[in-house]
């Protein structure tokens, strides 16, 4: 999202104005009781076992989020609302306004003004009610948990504003820096005929979404029961939930030129099914009746009808891809050709990740027709195969993506589910059990067994710990030396990883080091990497030597890149522009850098 001329637009559309700001209210209710381990409010409870928060409300709309605020006040404060209320700020502040504050105000104003909070007008009275009580027993403003709700709609709706040239042709999907990947398993695709449903939820937010992993078991004052799979003080349904009817739900990002900034939030679209429907069709109504900002892919599996589906969805289309032979897996790739025609990328390095990602889990369902069980399911979340390279890698186009805050897998035929505990890729860890009715008869769990993620003990996991870090020093902190210290660390444990030295080849050009990138992207380019990746790694080898005054040298790599024949003709443009312009330092400090695909988002 840090997009030059997007922030230009502001400066350009808007006069200078104040802007309001908000703190923490300290103000706690009494009347909690600490017992053997158990935090009681009034009818509620909260508990830890094995790393997860399980909480029970009851009561009003307001009711369950104002207990569930009391008991994870102060998580909820250290989490992951405040957090995303503060993102695109940061991501302002390290836009090319980023040193004149005025500016930076403005910006965020324009945001919260033409995006935020028109399409917060869609959050229902039920969650307005639920947010006011949030707001109440955690002291948070109400305006930055109403904000966080609607995050990535916001986000979503921006891109599909300001992204309308970079469609490309029909079905190469856009993507957003989110991702997700799901798969539902059901009668003869499973080892004992059960339903399962396993999620990855891929969003901002690592390091505050995922010391938190809570299971909240609500009770409403009328309607089914349900349990919220979330974080601290994201009191939703609508991220993944799980009814007593055996309805699961959890949403995917899809990048669209259909977007208007009004509409139902996909939380409340979420949080609504999982409390309301109780068949596949209920669900795909709400969806039909309700249509959001932008675009996303709902996956709603049933498992009392043995159902499950793709429910894909823009701001005026609706289509339905439903599950065959038993399975489904998706990514971030709409699957109809109906949402198919308004999709956008915001860089081909993300799209063919999503391709990626729906391919290898679909390949993996496949592969284990019949035998697939929860322990496989927490496996093929936490997946590092390549199907480009047709290698096992840390990171690049693996199910296992670095913003992985949460992974849950469904049994909902015996309604038990597994939540993911750990850092991000939290998919990594292992998966603590539990089973839905427990939760409603108090805070004792009979143990279920637990799962474990692909990588749990692998060595390689600590390197992508290191490159999540450096992500998090450059994008968060603009710290790039510090960043690239953590991409060495990350080398040095895994050195076969490409998208190490690449982003280190790219953090070193920015920093006017072209003699060291150049040693990096020699070093990615002598790595498997697909003609994509060769054509990015070629670019910035011949920009390196154009830098270091090395014409001859930075032709040849430009002739290289034309060889390969990039499909993504922008690099293809610049490629050209290279063999008649040498590229110049001044141009290198621009480069806005995305580590999720290893790429920029302009060349």
């Amino acid at each position: 999202m840090r997009q030059g001329r997007f922030f230009l637009m502001i400066i350009l559309a808007i006069a200078i104005i104040g802007v309001p700001t908000g703190t923490f209210c300290d103000q706690f209710p009494s009347g909690i009781v600490v017992e053997n381990g158990v935090k009681r409010f009034g009818p509620a409870w909260l508990t830890q076992q094995n790393g997860v928060y399980l909480l029970y409300v009851e009561g009003t709309d307001y009711e369950m989020a104002f207990q569930h605020a009391v008991l994870l006040k102060k998580e909820s404060q250290n989490g992951e609302a405040p957090y995303l209320s503060s993102f695109f700020r940061k991501q302002i502040e390290h836009s090319i306004i980023g040193g004149i504050p005025v500016l930076v105000d403005l910006a965020e104003w324009f945001l919260h003004t033409l995006y935020f909070d028109p399409i917060a007008c869609g959050i229902p009275a039920s969650g307005k009610q639920a947010l006011i009580g949030l707001a109440n027993g955690t002291g948070i403003p109400y305006d930055t948990l109403k904000r966080a709700m609607v995050f990535s709609d916001s986000g979503q709706t921006i891109q599909g504003k300001i992204f309308t040239d970079l469609k490309v042709y029909p079905d190469l999907a856009g993507f957003a820096d989110f991702g997700c990947t799901s798969f539902v398993a059901a009668g003869p695709a499973t080892s004992n005929q059960h339903m399962l449903h396993g999620r990855n939820f891929d969003y901002t937010g690592a390091g505050w979404f995922d010391p938190y992993p809570t299971v909240v078991f609500c009770k409403p004052k009328s309607g089914q029961r349900y349990v919220m799979f979330t974080t601290a003080g994201m009191h939703t349904a609508g991220i993944t939930g799980l009814n007593e009817s055996g309805i699961a739900a959890g949403f995917h990002t899809a990048i669209t030129t259909d977007v208007k900034p009004q509409g139902t939030p996909i939380f409340s679209l979420g949080d609504k099914i999982v409390r309301e429907a109780r068949t596949l069709d209920q669900a795909i109504a709400i969806l039909r009746n309700h249509p959001p900002a932008c675009g996303f892919i709902m996956v709603v599996s049933s498992a009392h009808e043995q159902k499950a589906a793709l429910v894909e969805i823009s701001h005026q289309h609706l289509s339905v891809f439903p599950m065959q032979n038993f399975t489904v897996g998706v990514a971030n790739s709409y699957q109809t050709a109906e949402l198919k025609k308004d999709e956008v990328c915001e860089t081909w390095s993300n799209a063919l990740n999503s391709f990626a990602r729906t391919r290898r889990m679909n390949e993996l369902l496949k592969g284990n027709f019949g035998s697939i069980d929860p322990q496989k399911g927490a496996e093929f979340l936490g997946d590092h195969f390549d199907v480009y390279t047709g290698l096992e890698r840390a990171t690049g186009d693996v199910i296992a993506q670095m913003h992985n805050v949460s992974s849950v897998l469904i049994d909902s035929t015996a309604m038990n589910f597994w939540i993911a505990v750990g850092p991000a890729p939290v998919c990594n860890t292992r998966y603590v059990g539990f089973n839905f009715y427990d939760g409603f008869s108090g805070p004792i769990f009979p143990p279920l067994p637990v799962l474990h993620g692909t990588w749990e003990n692998d060595p390689r996991l600590e390197g992508y710990h290191f490159f999540i870090a450096a992500d998090r020093e450059f994008t968060e902190n603009s710290n790039t030396a510090k960043a690239l210290e953590y991409l060495d660390s990350a080398m040095a444990i895994a050195p076969d990883e490409p998208m190490y030295a690449h982003l280190a080849g790219l953090l070193l050009i920015m920093t006017n080091q072209p003699g060291p990138a150049s040693a990096m992207f020699s070093k990615t380019l002598a790595l498997p990497l697909t003609f994509h990746k060769q054509s990015l790694s070629h670019l910035w080898q011949a920009r390196c030597y154009d830098l270091m005054g090395k014409r001859n040298q930075a032709l040849a790599e430009y002739q290289k890149v034309l060889v390969i024949s990039p499909l993504n003709p922008k690099i293809k443009t610049a490629a050209e522009k290279g063999l008649t312009v040498p590229f110049k330092a001044s141009q290198a400090k621009t480069i806005s850098i995305n580590f999720m695909s290893s790429d920029s988002y302009g060349f």
